[in-house]
């Protein structure tokens, strides 16, 4: 896990939510969450003396540890579904999901002919991708359920969400369920979920996601080491996919200066700049190596409130505007004692609407004390 952040207890989860569940009983919802049941209960019983070093290690450490010749892929398979299970025997020979559904139940039990590129290259390069999480429907949404599978709960807190649309990826991996996840990243997708546990390249980059009904986007990954998104980049740059709006450009290597100049801002001023004011008036006027940012204007958020609070997305919106390499690192946890709201928050004069719902009245939706212990993480942009 990340500095700071205590780890969970092997395979715990939040008690679920039974009001929302009952609203899901169906013959397509069921026809899904049946058989993921079964996989789930099929997984081979968990031993921490057997186990507990492979549920622990990243990416890096795993391939580290094979080419080493410490472990085999057998060794690590003993945590991995049973679909898993059948390519991991194929992997261990040469010693070395098709699905999509979007929340939508007209997609239900109607697989996409081939795999997306990022997938069939992944596995070309020996990864196993053991489960396909959950998102919002429509993916346009900064929480995370659907009708088909319910709601992913934030594993620090089963009463807030996990962020979206990749919430479920950012769930499984602060939960130590898998070592590297990939998903996309068009308005804050993949940093919101990963700031409430990703790296988010130049769409120019990284491969193409075969996705719809929306056009290709480009994939972007969340791990919990730097040297996991390392790994990731040199697997996947230069490889060509079958859209020709991403450019193959090798993986290269890069000395940095001995000393970085970083800005950053307190308000959401920067958001207001147009995309070619914000390189002249940000980047090259201040000589900026990077920007260190917020993410959105509260640590985490609630159940049911981006409906209300959608603005706030304008914080990781931003860099895909200006088209600017984003990643988001937790950096503490909230701390009621010291993230209490005082008057420069309380008593500002002229609040937006926004700024009075997140700090003001009976019931703020900045609430320390319920959000204790939880993330709080940054964007650094360059």
């Amino acid at each position: 896990m990340s500095p700071g952040i205590a780890p969970f207890p092997l395979y715990s989860h939040p008690a679920p939510d039974v009001a929302f569940l009952q609203q899901l009983k169906g013959p397509l919802s069921e026809a899904k969450q049946t058989p993921r049941a079964e996989a789930v209960s099929a997984v081979p019983k968990f031993s921490p003396s057997e186990h507990g070093a492979f549920i622990k290690a990243t990416a890096s450490n795993i391939v580290d540890h094979i080419k080493r010749g410490e472990w085999t892929t057998t060794q690590v398979k003993a945590t991995l579904f049973t679909e898993a299970l059948e390519q991991v025997k194929i992997l261990d020979d040469e010693t070395n999901m098709i699905l999509r559904v979007w929340g939508f139940s007209a997609f239900v039990n109607k697989p996409a002919a081939t795999d997306a590129d990022i997938v069939a290259i992944l596995e070309s390069a020996g990864a196993v991708p053991i489960a396909k999480t959950n998102i919002p429907q429509t993916m346009f949404s900064f929480e995370c359920s659907n009708p088909i599978f319910g709601r992913t709960t934030n594993p620090y807190n089963e009463g807030y969400t996990s962020g979206g649309s990749s919430g479920g990826e950012a769930a499984l991996i602060a939960m130590d369920g898998v070592a590297l996840g990939v998903g996309s990243d068009t308005g804050g997708s993949m940093r919101i979920p990963a700031a409430f546990c990703s790296f988010k390249p130049s769409p120019l980059r990284s491969l193409c996601l075969d996705l719809r009904p929306q056009p290709a986007l480009a994939a972007q990954w969340v791990g919990v080491s730097a040297q996991d998104l390392d790994l990731f980049c040199r697997v996947v740059f230069g490889v060509q996919a079958r859209s020709p709006d991403l450019a193959p450009i090798s993986y290269r290597e890069h000395k940095l200066p001995e000393k970085l100049r970083f800005g950053y801002y307190a308000v959401d001023c920067a958001a207001r700049q147009v995309y070619r004011k914000f390189y002249d008036q940000v980047w090259n006027t201040h000589a900026l190596d990077g920007i260190i940012a917020p993410v959105q204007a509260l640590p985490q958020v609630a159940h049911g409130h981006f409906t209300t609070i959608f603005a706030l997305a304008v914080g990781t919106t931003l860099y895909n505007v200006v088209n600017s390499p984003t990643g988001c690192i937790p950096v503490t946890k909230v701390d009621p004692t010291k993230d209490g709201l005082s008057e420069e928050w309380t008593q500002a004069p002229s609040p937006s609407l926004v700024e009075s719902a997140l700090y003001r009245g009976k019931k703020p939706m900045h609430n320390p004390v319920a959000m204790e212990g939880m993330p709080v993480g940054i964007q650094i942009a360059g």
